[in-house]
């Protein structure tokens, strides 16, 4: 590899990183709580760079409906399961 070839490379993965980190950080959510039977008030805002998810949690007894971002991805599995909309009790 010559000189000029690995600094074309090593800028190329500088600039791969660069965008994934954007990518990763780009995600929004609305945040807040508020009356669950109202449409959603307001804008969706950054969330945390270690974020991976919208999460919406709302309380039947109370109607409030609870939104926040998530550090863990929305899944089913067998081993765990990590909904994006939960019903407390």
């Amino acid at each position: 590899m010559t000189p000029t070839h690995s600094l074309a490379a090593t800028v190329l993965t500088i600039a791969f990183v660069a965008a994934a980190l954007a990518a990763v950080s780009a995600l929004k959510c609305f945040q807040g709580q508020q009356n669950a039977s109202l449409p959603v008030i307001g804008s969706a805002t950054a969330c945390p760079m270690a974020s991976m998810a919208c999460i919406k949690s709302v309380d039947p007894a109370l109607q409030l409906a609870s939104r926040s971002c998530q550090a863990t991805q929305c899944m089913a599995s067998l081993l765990m399961i990590v909904p994006c909309t939960v019903q407390t009790h």
